[in-house]
Order: C-alpha cells, then structure tokens, then sequence
C-alpha cells in the first residue's frame, strides 16, 4: 500500500524526488506570487496599481522574454550543470525572497521581481531537460512529467490558499519570509538527484527548428495566444473588482 500511495503522489521511483522538489518549489513560488499581487495591487490605490503593474511588465516581463531564450541556449551547451542550475536558482530565490521583504513598495523590488522571474526560467528548463535524462522509455517520461505537474499543481494551489489568508489578513512580509525555507528545503532534495549525463559538444545541440516537429508549431501559436489573452483577461478583471460595484461577484468568478 505505501508502494501504491507513492506511485499515486509521486509518480514512477526514479521521478520521486524531482516531484517532492518541484512540489515544495510550487509551494514557496505560491507565496512569492501572492507578495507580489498584494504589493503591486491590494496594498495601493487603483492609479498607484495601475502605474505600478505597468512598470512591472515593462521592467520585468518584457526583458524575461529576450533573456529565457539566451538561458535555454547556455542550458543545453552545459548539460553537465542541469542539477546544479535546479537547486541554484532555489537557492537564489530563497535570498531574493528575504531581500524583498523590505522592498515591497520600493522601486528595488522590480529588479529583484525579475531575478526571481530568470531563476524559475532557469529552473523550469533545467527540470526539464534533466528529467528527459532519466529514463530512456518515452511511456515513463510522460508518466513522470505529469505526475509532477499534477503534484506541483496541488501544492501551489495548497500554498495559494494558504498564502491568500495571510494576504487578506495582511502580513504580506510573512509570505516572503516563509517562502524562504521552503525554497531551501527544495534545493537540499533537488541536490539528491541523479548525475546527469557528461555535457554534449555544442555542435551536437539541436537547433529550435530541428528540435520542434514542424506539426507542433501550430501548437505552440495556439497556447502562446491563449497564455497572453488569460494573462490579459486577469489584470481586466482584477481591476474591476478593485473598483468595486455591484457586479463584483461576476467579475470574481470569471477570474476563478
């Protein structure tokens, strides 16, 4: 039976420990998330809001979208440090957490958003690709990879609740605080996984056009509108309940 539960919450035995790192991970970025709606949405007025969200996507969004692509073509000419690169950038964010508790209403806090914003980047394909290297069976690379989506997901969700408590109660600092060790707990576990395998010369990295079937690229457009227009939609809706009015349930339930 424990074999079984395992198996139900973890996924295959070689994936186990990538999915209990990632999970503590979703949890601390569920608590950084959350400091961060609370000190660039709920803790100003509706046109301090406003300005600041808009520094944020200028200052922060938009270089992560020049910058993710260079960090994914340093990843794949250095397979070597995919381990490395994991519980580095938990570890950095775990500082970067502590540091933004001082800084929730300063201009520091934009710069700081985005090294917090790079890390998870690095993070996210470094797990990737040192996942794909554990196992040479497509079944059980699929396998593993949804069951740590699927745990990562629960444990955010998890922290969201118990973060937005702490949020509408406002100890927003607390967030940061604890997200901390959480991020720490996830490096020491991320440290226990496998070795990957020796670095590829650079020549025998794929390039993106080679990588990616042609078929998948309608794919690729179809999620890349749909994450811009949820993203849109998000920021619409939460300033027309931060304006309030008697309509505010049906804007609360089409962001849910």
């Amino acid at each position: 039976w424990r074999t079984r539960i395992g198996e139900f919450l973890l996924g295959p035995r070689f994936s186990r420990r990538m999915a209990l790192s990632h999970a503590i991970d979703d949890l601390g970025d569920s608590m950084v998330n959350l400091a961060l709606v609370g000190s660039l949405f709920f803790s100003v007025s509706i046109e301090a809001s406003r300005s600041r969200i808009t520094i944020y996507l200028i200052l922060t969004a938009a270089p992560l979208v020049i910058a993710a692509p260079l960090v994914g073509n340093i990843l794949d000419r250095t397979t070597s440090g995919y381990r490395a690169a994991i519980s580095g950038s938990q570890l950095l964010r775990a500082a970067v957490s502590l540091i933004m508790v001082g800084s929730l209403l300063s201009l520091a806090l934009f710069p700081l958003t985005f090294v917090v914003l790079m890390s998870r980047k690095v993070y996210a394909l470094a797990r990737a690709s040192l996942l794909s290297q554990m196992t040479n069976d497509p079944n059980e690379l699929v396998l593993a990879d949804s069951h740590i989506a699927r745990t990562g997901t629960l444990a955010g969700g998890a922290g969201t609740m118990v973060g937005g408590v702490l949020l509408a109660t406002g100890h927003v600092e607390v967030l940061l605080i604890a997200a901390a060790p959480l991020y720490v707990a996830a490096a020491v576990v991320s440290r226990l996984l496998p070795r990957p395998k020796p670095a590829l010369h650079p020549r025998a990295v794929l390039r993106l056009t080679e990588a990616i079937p042609s078929q998948l690229w309608s794919a690729i457009v179809a999620v890349t509108a749909l994450r811009a227009t949820g993203g849109a939609l998000t920021y619409l809706l939460a300033f027309a309940i931060k304006r309030g009015g008697g309509d505010r349930w049906i804007f609360a339930a089409g962001l849910l």
